[in-house]
């Protein structure tokens, strides 16, 4: 160890040589503006040094000093009961019991991740990380808040697959789970991105370390990760906004390794558990600058650092690049007198860099030393003598407390009343509200994410309970004290819309704590704390620093309303481009606690037969700042909605109390925000992790409040107000909650019932006035041709219900006008054709990556007394989907269209009013699409062998249910269809029977049969082998298929395959290899799976490989044991897990096995194998080293295939003795 004297400092600093002159031009390349260069020189009484300089650049930096939100940031309330550290320190601490707290905070990594996306949201994730192990708290879940800019923008791909890939690498290597978060795209972020992170550790309450210089002499140990020249000026970057040339800075952005941030929190967490430190800090922004400097400044003490002993990764660097270096995964550590040996004996232990490099002191001041020309890297260099001189000397206070701090000027955005005063209601009304809802649940802002955090880990610690996708993420933390054992359930959630916030940033800002808080409350949790992320543009603009102040307000304002303190954040300005800022965007994470298990609630219905109820004003408006006119206009305006905190309050605590009543009285919660009551109702349906879980409702907008104003349809479905929540209740509980709503002053509305497939949401009448959509042809939508009125469309569509009698007691005789009418209807065009060809399977609307899960669910749209979307009984207008009646209908999006299905309603002559032969009883229609593959089972009746391909609205027609071909006689006839034995299927399409009235059979022309055909003379009204039926004009050809065999392939067939089998199972059995070669491919691939390649840096790709493998490999009970090394692995899950984490510790790692000996059993079911395994691996940073191991294996074989049970492995070292 080498130590540092501590010296009284020299009068003024030594320049460094090769450094430049300093003067006012280099100040402001600094970022430091005319009047802070006059400051620092009349309080130093000198020119700053190159080193002073860039010191003060960074420290004074809006990153690291807050300059211009520190007067405005005193107004938030940050002192509560559960308090136990509040803003200030790395992260805020919340008591949550039992002797254990919460160390929870978000920051901003935004310009970083804009010039580089992936290492951008890497490091902010890494650095959010360290904040709260440096408390003594491990790590349990992740958040993250993206914000992007519109989809097609041409930078918006890169960015957000970098950031989201980057996100999730390094939490994955890392083992901490990412379990929620948001994603936001808007045009003002085209320039600028945002991405926000947090996390949340939990520690006890006596074990919390905080960020302090204190001891008079003790000793300064830098440890973790080597000193690069990677992320110098970070914190400056991060103060400055881009210029529309795009990112330059790539140089400031660090460089982050999650399997060097997972050594160095361990090796720490050991540390702490020694209780061998008086104070901690990571070096974040400003790197050591900042860390020590902070560390001093919360003590009041000074520090004294020696450079020369600083551990570097790169050759020559100067004072000014080891100060300012941001690279990642380190830490400032002092230690206790008489412990720094022991604190170097865990980091060696762990693979770790550690050195002292300082002393405390109680100077007040910050010295810096370093030898000009010494660099222990630098070949001859490395020999010259040490002899340091002072580089930098300034006052602690200088560059913390006493750092230039603003109340810069307001001025309310002029633009604001023009943008406010629109009026959503005159937009024009769209021609489907059913499709106008399935764009929206598909749409970018809000469409499923699953695409997105099924990239996170989300269950890695195994303690994640509710995951994302729900209101907020639940998650179950083990704690141990003094041999007491203790579960704690935490809750998370983040929020924030920066629209709202645009048009009025006090109310934005109070929403989005409100919704926060109201997400954990719809979990079942308590809010305790939270932590901000203030995101504005430039403060220098008055417009920009009026949003700030008034957003603070706000916060603050729902925070002491709603009883949730302040307790850990950090503020992002000049997040602009060109003069262009983001949208104001105060993103707020709270932390919530579930007192028992029993209380947790999920977003999606549970099951069916649930009453349905909104909690809360059902009024939606107004629609100000809403996706709904943001969808629309493209921009951010129209009045927006005003929350009242006294309501939200009581909102929170009922659907608390009912999550916590026993037995419970809910059972789903989901809160009514972006999107509205439609789109809250389809993530209801949706919501769910099962697919197969997914429940649909039936629902009825409620009524407008008893002064008889109405709103408008989109207000009530669209609208956007606060302090609502949809909640499922058992039918017999809906009393009760009803009754408790009213004692708390919360409306209650009773809105349906759960079940089915379908989400049906009914709209009362009068709520849109009734217009008629015209088609392309100029007829009204729903109206075949060559038919009018609203009688004869009742008629159409009701006598498809295949009853005797229609809903007005008309004879099915009286219907035949109707149908002959239907069939007259003329085709799609082939334009419409080829569109409907076109759609997605089902209609299913598609977001940026795949269809929407929120509308995974079927969903009509109905006005009572008329129905939008529904044809009439003739050719519909080529607009809805042709698939209906496909074997998979989870995605069946619409209405059933009136021509596409149902049940057979076409008149014919011979047929009854049914459309079917007299005598058959009703059953459904199968429509097939050429591009579509048949049914599983065949058609029914005398077709069940056939395919029927539809192009275009006709349907097809089969014969009768049960027939036979033999009493079908050689040709069988019915609706367009000829069946004979031996050939194939031409079927026409409704409308256009085989035999015209009056006249002879439709021929298929000779031409078009096939040569085979000819020769064998088929009759000219059947299509041959390998013939394509000609259909009628307007529905286009269709390829037909086999419908028997002849009587003499029937016979020797069968015996043909029986034959052909023997055959092949003989050679098979000859050409089989033996049980030992078997097992012997057995352990290469195994030998193949465990192989780490350069470290894997993806550990969701190599996870997924392994665990396909060690299927094939292990059975699901297998275990393994490395014998006084590791406890028994038990499970195949558990042992693909260790295999995958691997990776976490080795760079490379290679296994093969020799000298194996097989002894397989008599009955060849079970082996036993020894063989010796070598190892070869390298763990980060270190040379490979080898090792052979005696390995023990037991095989069993399972549905023929030999599979591994137990494997032990026998070390030949001493326990001791780490290895590998």
């Amino acid at each position: 160890m080498s130590a540092v004297v501590a010296a009284p400092p020299p009068a003024a600093p030594t320049p460094f040589p090769g450094d430049p002159p300093v003067d006012l031009a280099l100040a402001q390349a600094h970022k430091l503006s005319a009047s802070e260069w006059e400051r620092a020189r009349e309080r130093l009484g000198r020119q700053p040094t190159f080193t002073e300089l860039g010191v003060l650049s960074v420290m004074w930096s809006e990153h690291c000093s807050y300059k211009s939100s520190r007067v405005h940031l005193s107004r938030l309330p940050t002192a509560g009961p559960r308090v136990i550290q509040g803003p200030g320190e790395n992260a805020g601490v919340v008591d949550i019991g039992d002797g254990f707290a919460a160390v929870f905070k978000m920051e901003s990594h935004n310009h970083p991740s804009y010039i580089e996306p992936y290492q951008g949201a890497a490091t902010g994730v890494g650095g959010i990380l360290r904040d709260v192990f440096t408390m003594g708290a491990r790590p349990i879940a992740n958040l993250d808040s993206l914000r992007f800019g519109r989809p097609d923008h041409p930078r918006t791909p890169q960015l957000l697959r970098g950031v989201v890939a980057g996100v999730g690498g390094y939490g994955n290597c890392i083992g901490v789970p990412t379990v929620g978060g948001e994603l936001f795209f808007d045009r003002a972020y085209d320039g600028n991105i945002l991405v926000n992170a947090f996390t949340c550790g939990v520690v006890r309450t006596d074990r919390i370390f905080y960020g302090r210089a204190s001891g008079i002499g003790n000793n300064v140990l830098y440890v973790g990760a080597k000193t690069g020249r990677d992320g110098i000026h970070g914190a400056t970057m991060a103060s400055d906004e881009f210029s529309e040339g795009g990112p330059s800075q790539r140089p400031t952005v660090q460089v982050g390794d999650p399997f060097m941030e997972k050594l160095l929190l361990e090796a720490c967490l050991e540390i702490f558990a020694e209780d061998l430190l008086v104070g901690v800090q990571d070096m974040g922004a400003a790197g050591l600058t900042s860390s020590s400097v902070e560390m001093a400044g919360r003590s009041g003490s000074g520090l004294d650092l020696d450079l020369d002993l600083v551990p570097r990764r790169a050759a020559r660097l100067t004072p000014y690049e080891i100060l300012l270096s941001e690279s990642q995964e380190r830490m400032l550590l002092v230690a206790k007198p008489g412990c720094e040996a022991r604190v170097i004996e865990i980091c060696t232990k762990w693979e770790l860099d550690a050195a002292i490099i300082g002393k405390v002191t109680d100077t007040g001041r910050w010295v810096v030393r370093a030898t000009p020309g010494y660099d222990p890297l630098g070949g001859a260099a490395a020999g010259t003598p040490r002899n340091a001189v002072v580089v930098c000397d300034l006052p602690v206070d200088f560059l913390t407390d006493a750092a230039p701090k603003y109340d810069r000027p307001q001025r309310d955005d002029a633009t604001l009343p023009a943008r406010r005063a629109f009026d959503p209601r005159t937009l024009p009304a769209p021609a489907s509200w059913s499709e106008l809802f399935l764009a929206m649940a598909g749409s970018p802002n809000l469409g499923s994410r699953a695409w997105v955090w099924r990239q996170y880990d989300q269950i890695v610690r195994g303690g994640t309970e509710v995951r994302a996708g729900s209101d907020a993420a639940v998650v179950r933390v083990p704690c141990e004290k003094d041999g007491e054992r203790f579960e704690k359930l935490l809750a998370f959630s983040s929020d924030c819309n920066g629209r709202l916030c645009e048009l009025d940033p006090f109310q934005g800002a109070a929403m989005a704590v409100a919704e926060a808080c109201r997400n954990v409350v719809c979990a079942g949790a308590e809010p305790i704390g939270l932590t901000d992320c203030l995101n504005f543009g430039n403060p220098e603009r008055p417009e920009i620093m009026r949003q700030f102040a008034l957003a603070i307000d706000g916060m603050a304002a729902a925070c002491r309303a709603l009883s949730v303190p302040v307790v850990s954040g950090n503020v992002s300005l000049y997040n602009e481009t060109d003069g262009r800022a983001i949208l104001p965007t105060p993103t707020v994470a709270v932390v919530g606690l579930v007192a028992d298990a029993g209380d947790v609630l999920r977003a999606s219905f549970p099951a069916a037969g649930l009453t349905v109820l909104l909690l809360g004003d059902p009024r939606g408006g107004p629609l100000g700042g809403s996706e709904y006119v943001a969808r629309h206009t493209g921009e951010v305006k129209g009045p927006s909605p005003a929350i009242d905190l006294d309501r939200e309050a009581r909102l929170q605590g009922l659907c608390l109390a009912l999550a916590r009543s026993r037995p419970r009285l809910l059972q789903s919660a989901h809160d009514v925000s972006d999107g509205g009551l439609a789109i809250a109702l389809g993530e209801c349906c949706a919501a769910a992790d099962d697919p197969a879980a997914l429940v649909g409702a039936r629902v009825r907008l409620p009524e407008g409040p008893n002064d008889g104003a109405r709103e408008a349809l989109a207000e009530a479905l669209f609208g956007e107000a606060p302090s609502r929540v949809v909640v499922s209740v058992r039918p017999e509980d809906a009393p009760e909650v009803a009754r408790r709503a009213r004692e708390a002053g919360v409306p209650c509305t009773e809105l349906g019932t759960t079940g089915g497939d379908r989400l049906t949401i009914a709209v009362r009448r009068g709520a849109e006035p009734r217009r008629r959509q015209r088609s392309a042809r100029g007829r009204p939508r729903g109206r075949p041709a060559g038919q009018g009125g609203r009688r004869a469309l009742h008629r159409a569509r009701h006598h498809r219900r295949g009853s005797a009698h229609d809903r007005g007691g008309r004879r099915r005789g009286d219907r035949r006008r109707a149908q002959r009418a239907a069939r007259r209807a003329r085709p799609v065009p082939r334009a419409d054709r080829r569109a409907l060809a076109k759609r997605p399977i089902g209609g299913c609307p598609r977001g940026i990556r795949g269809g929407s899960p929120r509308a995974a669910c079927n969903v009509q749209l109905a006005s009572q007394g008329w129905t939008k979307d529904s044809g009439a009984h003739g050719a519909p207008e080529g607009r809805d989907s042709p698939h209906r009646g496909q074997r998979d209908r989870s995605h069946d999006l619409r209405p059933l269209p009136a021509g596409l299905g149902g049940h057979r309603r076409h008149a014919d002559r011979g047929a009854d009013g049914e459309g079917r032969p007299r005598g058959v009883p009703d059953e459904p229609a199968r429509l097939h699409h050429p591009r579509l593959p048949p049914p599983r089972h065949g058609w029914p009746g005398a077709a069940r062998e056939a395919q029927a391909h539809h192009r275009g609205p006709g349907d097809l027609h089969h014969g009768p249910a049960g027939a036979d071909d033999a009493d079908a006689g050689p040709v069988a006839r019915h609706r367009g269809v000829s069946l004979e034995r031996g050939a194939r299927l031409c079927a026409a399409p409704r409308g256009r029977p085989d035999r015209p009235p009056g006249g002879r059979p439709r021929r298929v022309r000779r031409d078009r049969l096939s040569g085979r055909a000819r020769r064998e003379g088929a009759d000219p009204r059947v299509a041959g082998d390998g013939a394509r039926c000609r259909a009628p004009s307007g529905v286009g050809w269709a390829r037909a298929a086999p419908v028997a065999y002849t009587s003499r392939m029937k016979r020797w067939l069968p015996l043909g395959l029986i034959a052909l089998g023997a055959v092949l199972a003989a050679v098979a059995l000859l050409l089989s290899p033996s049980d030992e070669d078997r097992i012997r491919d057995r352990l290469a691939q195994l030998a193949d799976a465990v192989r780490i390649d350069d470290g894997e840096r993806n550990p969701l790709v190599r996870h997924g490989r392994v665990r396909k493998e060690f299927a094939e490999i292990f059975t699901k009970e297998a275990s393994a044991r490395v014998v006084e090394i590791s406890d028994r692995l038990s499970g195949r899950d558990e042992l693909a897990a260790a295999a995958t984490q691997a990776a976490v510790v080795y760079q490379t790692a290679d296994v093969s096995f020799g000298d194996t000996e097989i002894q397989v059993d008599r009955a060849g079911l079970t082996a036993e194998v020894t063989a010796t395994a070598t190892v070869t691996g390298a763990r980060h940073g270190h040379p490979a080293r080898r090792d052979e191991l005696p390995v023990a294996l037991r095989l069993e074989k399972v549905d023929g295939d030999w599979k591994i049970v137990s494997a032990t492995v026998h070390p030949r070292r001493a326990p001791g003795d780490d290895g590998l």
